[in-house]
């Protein structure tokens, strides 16, 4: 009989451990609300509900100087981890939700590793980003009224994304400098299309 229940309990363990991953595995999605299994409207307790305590940890990051509390989601599975920092102590919403990971796509195949060229085809027409070499080098502007403005955009929330020159030794390249600093250049600016940057960094506010 007590070779029974510690069966029984292990089974159900494996249960539980397969459903945790089963449910991460299944909402990779990234939408204008969402990325993977967190959401603009996600709790922390309903977090650890849905994937398990052992999916959440807290941690602290660097952030403008300054160290911020945040809560990792599949804080070792580096091209899973999603990091949140939340609008208040009660951790009832996130203030900002951050992914590097490649696991986590939109529908249409984008996500970490997607090149700018990419998707100024998706979005049919060039998007502006600032330029490289300060502190939020590579961040998205503006869609510019493109087809990835509505599929990234809602009412309460948007998804941003960071890029990164992917031509080796980038600096050193003459045509780098004529898009460095914060202001906001096309997509189509020719030292762009030269270095076709790739996003590195997704991030839902």
């Amino acid at each position: 009989m007590a070779r029974l229940n510690t069966g029984t309990l292990l089974l159900l363990s494996l249960v539980n451990i397969f459903t945790s991953v089963s449910l991460g595995n299944s909402q990779q999605w990234i939408t204008s609300s969402a990325i993977g299994p967190v959401s603009i409207e996600s709790g922390e307790a309903e977090l650890r509900k849905l994937l398990g305590p052992s999916e959440i940890t807290d941690f602290s990051l660097m952030a403008e100087g300054e160290t911020q509390k945040a809560t990792a989601v599949f804080f070792k599975d580096k091209d899973r981890r999603i990091e949140i920092v939340w609008k208040n102590k009660q951790r009832k919403k996130p203030y900002i939700v951050t992914t590097r990971g490649r696991f986590w796509k939109t529908k249409s195949g984008f996500g970490t590793g997607t090149s700018l060229k990419e998707l100024e085809m998706q979005n049919g027409k060039p998007f502006t980003l600032t330029g490289f070499g300060w502190d939020y080098s590579g961040t998205l502007c503006s869609w510019e009224g493109g087809k990835l403005e509505k599929v990234f955009t809602s009412p309460t929330s948007r998804i941003g994304l960071r890029f990164e020159p992917s031509v080796k030794n980038y600096q050193e390249k003459p045509i780098y400098h004529q898009v460095v600093g914060g202001d906001c250049f096309p997509s189509s600016h020719p030292a762009m299309q030269f270095l076709n940057p790739l996003v590195y960094e997704i991030t839902l506010q």
